[in-house]
């Protein structure tokens, strides 16, 4: 039996433009893990952990809808025993946010594929690949730095467009951020919606916003120090509570959060913010720093 583990991911920075042909965003890999053990077998037996869930699919009916996504882009698969399991994304049964669906994509990628071709195939490889098996499980849309970030691990500079890319950062110098969860769930099919009409209407507008994310990403790949990198994260986070504005979808930052070294929304609205600072100074808040797991795809 093969047993493999995908990290989390998140998306620091860079939230709509990833979604553009040529789009950077700033990736982290939290280190909080799911697992897949697989191996060939006569007869289907699958099982899904997750949530407080457990799911169990024996070969009745069509496949699992993550499995359709993956058999759409590797073809027919070998009938095969295995678990997927993502519950330490939801501790308490509780979503937190922290990728696990793409993290599950990769998984099942990377473990069918090594039945089907008897060998481990390099992460430059299967995550594409897995990227085509996600985005066909979210209905054909998706950046695909979700899948990138939890292939290659720790911090990563994510190229967005049909055919996406994302290469390590040797940002050392980054602490792991704290999550702060915001008032309201966000939708993120109805906030890229959002992004798609205001784009339709104001097309100058959104390409001079691409062209500064861009820019201010490039520069924070290669600042080399905290204090360096903190006018940068300051900048990005105005220009996402300037789009926010824009977009109807609020990201601004709430004045507890303010105290802070640095703050800002994580994604596409205000349901979840990172904050930076001193670890004692985060834990005389009640706040826990992230782990990052600089492994990605790891074979067990």
């Amino acid at each position: 039996m093969v047993r493999l583990s995908a990290p989390g991911n998140l998306l620091l920075a860079g939230e709509y433009a990833v979604l553009e042909e040529g789009g950077l965003g700033l990736c982290l890999a939290p280190e909080v893990r799911a697992t897949l053990a697989i191996e060939p077998a006569p007869d289907w037996e699958v099982e899904f952990r997750y949530e407080a869930r457990c799911d169990v699919w024996r070969g009745e009916g069509p496949l699992p809808p993550l499995l359709q996504a993956l058999a759409s882009v590797l073809g027919e698969l070998p009938r095969a025993r295995l678990v997927l399991d993502t519950t330490a994304f939801s501790p308490n049964g509780q979503k937190t946010g922290l990728g696990s669906s793409a993290a599950a994509a990769l998984l099942l990628t990377a473990g069918f594929d090594h039945i089907l071709h008897g060998e481990r195939a390099d992460v430059d490889v299967l995550a594409p690949l897995a990227v085509r098996t996600h985005r066909h499980f979210q209905g054909g849309r998706g950046s695909g730095y979700d899948v990138m970030c939890s292939a290659w691990g720790g911090l990563t500079l994510f190229r967005g467009g049909e055919t996406p890319s994302a290469r390590r950062l040797d940002l050392g110098w980054l602490p792991g951020p704290a999550l702060v969860s915001g008032l309201d769930p966000v939708s993120t099919p109805a906030a890229v919606l959002s992004y798609r009409e205001w784009k339709e209407g104001h097309p100058q507008q959104a390409a001079h916003y691409l062209e500064r994310n861009n820019t201010l990403i490039s520069q924070l790949a290669n600042a080399d120090s905290l204090e360096a990198a903190l006018p940068l994260l300051r900048d990005l986070s105005e220009l996402s509570r300037q789009l926010g504005r824009q977009l109807g979808r609020p990201a601004e930052v709430p004045p507890q959060l303010k105290t802070f070294l640095f703050a800002k929304a994580l994604g596409a609205g205000d349901e979840l913010f990172w904050v930076l600072d001193q670890p004692e100074r985060l834990q005389a808040f009640g706040l826990g720093s992230l782990d990052i797991a600089w492994e990605g795809l790891r074979w067990e």
